[in-house]
Parts: structure tokens; sequence; C-alpha cells
């Protein structure tokens, strides 16, 4: 019995990472052998299509609008300025040394049709999670999983579209692969009603990879030497938002906090050097100790969110986009929805009150969680990991009558 995880692994952002590594994590710990699939040999063709998909999509205004931040801390980290490119390049290496965690595939593919050959390996091949369904990774065809042949079984495990809606090509393209998996489950409800349009399926909602591990197993993996001694207020914020950081000041103000914080993540964001203790590297282990020794928690992450959660800290979490329908706010929104705590989005920094600095019931909510932890462990047994115990007792049969 074997398993094949397709993940976004190779990803220097601490949500993806982090995610890629809870679903290997689990499935190892249940005895299932597994690997990741190694994309080293794939990376020119990944980065090939990337652009290839950008420009092809230069006349969309919006999407190169969203982009600019990035593109000009690229230009920034490439002329050192302010020591970017020094501190982005150790950042980088920490990244690497976490990456360590994986098991990776022996063989690495450098194109799709090497990629169906390697498949074969495999009792089973899985995608998760995060948003590897955007329209840009769909461009690809490597999260599609097309390249795996129709006689291994193909799941998903709480895979999301990054959008609440594609266009008419998008749409073609996902009902294609959509229906070429035997096992659908989505991280979001946007992304279950965009399946549901597509294929007339209704696919499970699961949690978040991270939900799979306890508290105990990310205690493990987790570095406080960034840590100070004292308390503090952490934040991690990916948009360029004023309010959030408006909101931050004042929390700081009235609780008497310094304010630590991981800073140009997505974009160069001058107003982040106002932090009290601004962090430029940080590895995946110190930014679960960041989180997990912090006294409050401001950001508009959404995986900064689960791991708030996780360790039951208070934290309070903006939208990171005016535009409701954006996908990462309606993860965000759909998440906390699920776990009863809607009161620590705050949709106008401005209006909160002093009330919003309650301890959170965690009681109530580590219990709703749990169902939902629950939910998705039954989803895993019973549509993927006996589906691969399904495909090895074919393949036995197959071997006896050969």
């Amino acid at each position: 019995m074997k398993l094949g995880i397709v993940s976004c692994y190779f990803i220097n952002n601490y949500g993806s990472i982090l995610q890629a590594y809870a679903l290997q994590e689990y499935f190892s710990a249940k005895g299932i052998e597994c690997d990741t699939i190694s994309v080293e040999g794939l990376k020119p063709y990944l980065d090939a299509k990337k652009k290839q998909y950008y420009f092809c999509n230069i006349h969309k205004a919006g999407l190169l609008f969203s982009k600019l931040p990035m593109i000009c801390l690229k230009v920034l980290q490439k002329i050192n300025y302010r020591n970017l490119g020094t501190s982005y390049s150790e950042r980088v290496r920490k990244f690497n040394g976490f990456r360590k965690n994986f098991k990776l595939s022996n063989e690495c593919a450098s194109s799709l049709k090497e990629l169906t050959e390697l498949s074969a390996m495999y009792d089973m091949i899985v995608v998760g999670s995060d948003q590897l369904w955007r329209p840009d990774n769909i461009f690809p065809d490597y999260y599609t999983l097309s390249w795996v042949p129709d006689d291994i079984p193909k799941a998903s495990y709480a895979t999301s579209f990054g959008v609440s809606e594609l266009d008419r090509y998008y749409k073609s393209k996902a009902r294609t692969f959509l229906n070429r998996l035997s096992a659908i489950s989505v991280r979001e409800s946007s992304g279950g009603n965009l399946v549901k349009e597509l294929t007339g399926k209704f696919p499970c909602m699961v949690c978040d990879p991270v939900f799979l591990l306890t508290k105990d197993q990310w205690n493990v993996l987790l570095d406080t030497s960034l840590c100070p001694r004292k308390k503090y207020i952490f934040t991690y914020f990916l948009g360029k938002g004023k309010e959030c950081r408006k909101f931050t000041e004042k929390l700081s103000a009235v609780t008497g906090l310094p304010v630590l914080g991981v800073v140009h993540n997505d974009s160069y964001i001058a107003s982040d050097e106002r932090i009290d203790y601004p962090i430029a590297s940080c590895s995946p282990n110190e930014f679960l100790g960041l989180i997990s020794n912090a006294e409050y928690i401001c950001t508009d992450s959404f995986h900064a969110t689960a791991f708030s959660t996780i360790f039951n800290k208070n934290f309070f979490v903006f939208n990171r986009f005016k535009s409701q329908k954006h996908g990462t706010n309606s993860r965000i929104g759909s998440f906390l929805r699920t776990i009863g705590l809607e009161n620590r989005l705050i949709a106008n920094p401005d209006k909160a009150r002093d009330a919003s600095l309650n301890d959170i019931d965690y009681e109530s909510v580590n219990n709703k969680l749990l169902l939902f932890i629950k939910k998705s462990h039954n989803f895993i047994e019973s549509e993927i990991l006996q589906g691969v115990s399904g495909n090895v007792q074919e393949k036995d049969f197959a071997s006896q009558l050969d």
C-alpha cells in the first residue's frame, strides 16, 4: 500500500509548507507508506507555465495589479534595498532546512509524461490542500492530476479554488479533472459550491490539514528562540491594509504590550517598520513558536488564524481584500463560522470595542473543532484509505491471474 501526495511543499510560504507537512505526517502516523511527489525536476516547467498564464492574461488589469506588490518586493530584494535581499536569502535557507522533514519521491520527473510513468508506483494519488485549484494553478495541469492514469485512484483532500467563481474556460477544465477524481473534499463552502455546480456532486467539506495534527504534535516542532521573555502581540499581515495595523497599535496602547511581527512577506510595507520587534527571516518552526508564545495575535492570514486556534490563543483576524467574494476572505469566514468565532473577524477596526479583548471560550471552540476534525478523519478513512486498500487488492488479484 503506497500513497503519493501532490502538494505545494516547495513554496516558501508558512501556511503552504506547514499544511503540506501536516498531510504527509498524518498519513505516515497512520502507518501508510507515502511520498510527497518531488517537483525538483519539474520546476522549470511549472515556472514556464506560470509565466505563460500571466502573459495570456496580461489584458486583465486586476490580475496584474494584484501581483505588483510582490513584483516590487522581488526587485527590492534583488538590489538588497534595506537588507531585504539578505533577509530573504536567510528565510529561504530556513525553509530549505524545514523541507528535510518531507519524504520526497526518489524519482524526479521533469515533464507530465514522466510524471505519468512515476505515478505507476502508487496505489493512489492525493492532491491537497490550500489554493491548488486557482486558475493559475489549473493552467499548468499539475494539481489537476490529469497526468495520473485512469486506473489509479485519485482524490483531493481539502483542496480549494482560491476564488469564488471561475470563467468559462477554467470551468470546462475543472469539470474535466474533477470528474476523474474518485473522492473529492474541499476546505471551504465556496469551493463546495463550485464542485456542485460543475459536477453535480456534493463534496465533503473537511478541515485544513494543519488540524489533522494535535497541539502536542505541533509542539514537538516549534522553536521559541525568537520569542522575547516578556509578553507580546504577534502580527502576521500579508496584505497592505492600514486599518489592521492601526488596530494593532491601539491594542498595544491598551494592553501595554510590544508588537512583534514577521514582515515583508508578499510586499514591502514601510509601516511594518514601526513594529517594535520586526522579524524579516523566520523558519516555519520559529513561526509556530512565535504564535504559541504570543499573548495576542493580529493577522489577515488563514493559517496564522488556524494555528492561533490550535494553540488556543486570543486572536483578531482581518479581511485582506475589500471584496467579500475573494477566496482568501471566504475561507477565513467559512472557518470562523464553523467554530463559532465570527466575532473575532474585525470588519471595521475603527469601531471595534474593548469588549473584543475578552478571552475566547476555547472549551466551546475546541468541541466544535473536534467534531469537524472527526468528520475529516471519517472522510480519509472511508474515501482515501479504503480506496488505497481496494486498489492494492485489485493489483494483487490481477498479479495472481498473470
